[in-house]
């Protein structure tokens, strides 16, 4: 990834980036990634929430 792409990154600008990429990108850097999925309900209020890590290729060998 060029310099300035991953400036833009940092600045919050993810549209550049698969997340996919980013997934790689992180935990290549040993960073722990956890994406939550949250449902809103029809009152606004959190209905159910769901949490997912992706597995590292260390992980994936094992």
């Amino acid at each position: 990834m060029k310099q300035p792409d991953l400036s833009k990154l940092f600045r919050g600008h993810f549209k550049l980036v698969s997340v996919e990429k980013l997934l790689r990108m992180l935990t290549a850097f040993d960073q722990d990634v956890e994406i939550t999925v949250s449902h809103i309900g029809s009152a606004g209020k959190l209905a159910g929430s769901r949490s997912f890590r992706p597995r590292t290729a260390e992980q994936e060998g094992s």
